[in-house]
């Protein structure tokens, strides 16, 4: 169960780091909406307390991978935390500014100026990541993770599974869990979010939050 990696531990490192990044962020989010810091009547408030708030947890991101990719024994420290500041960051703002020119040739009152744009991509290239290198060599001056139990060097041969032991139905029934505990609640978003209303119970979504952490 304990045993490192032996497939790609970089890209599994990368994923991880950027899911606790992703996951701190939306968090820190409900927390200050749930203490009245941000208010759902103003437009864009919201979403830029989500940017901000997801600039500023890069170290947790850095240091979440840097820790994964350390007890993996892996050694190109520098890559993988390239990887991490740039992986999830630089398809967004790619696919952002794509978006944007489109548009823009369309004569769209939603495009984002010049300046905007330039704005984001000074957050990420002069904060985020540099709180990503931050974090990453926290983590890598952490001692490794201390498992329970000492792994064999050599891996014994693994019998053969039953059917609804097999990937496919693993990654199916593994998915049915936390999609169920917050299904509803997904649908109440949604329906704000496609119907231009407000969403301001941000208490509950913090408790379904948690209910699918203890869940995955």
């Amino acid at each position: 169960v304990f045993r490192p990696p032996q497939f790609s531990p970089m890209l599994l490192s990368v994923l991880v780091g950027t899911g606790a990044q992703v996951g701190a962020a939306f968090f820190f989010t409900m927390v200050t909406a749930i203490f009245k810091l941000l208010n759902p009547l103003r437009k864009g408030q919201t979403l830029t307390a989500v940017i901000v708030l997801y600039v500023l947890s890069g170290t947790i991101s850095g240091y979440v991978s840097a820790r994964l990719y350390k007890y993996s024994g892996a050694k190109a420290w520098k890559l993988n935390t390239l990887y991490t500041a740039m992986g999830l960051p630089g398809v967004l703002v790619g696919l952002f500014t794509i978006l944007n020119i489109f548009l823009h040739f369309a004569g769209a009152a939603t495009a984002v100026s010049f300046l905007v744009l330039l704005a984001i991509f000074a957050l990420w290239v002069c904060v985020s990541t540099p709180l990503v290198f931050v974090g990453s060599f926290l983590g890598f001056r952490a001692e490794m993770v201390q498992v329970p139990t000492k792994t064999n060097k050599l891996a014994r041969q693994i019998p053969d599974i039953p059917w609804y032991s097999s990937p496919p139905m693993s990654v199916l029934l593994g998915g049915i869990l936390p999609f169920g505990s917050v299904c509803i609640e997904l649908f109440f978003i949604m329906s704000a979010l496609w119907l231009q209303q407000i969403y301001y119970v941000m208490g509950f979504l913090l408790a379904v939050l948690l209910i699918l952490t203890a869940t995955c």
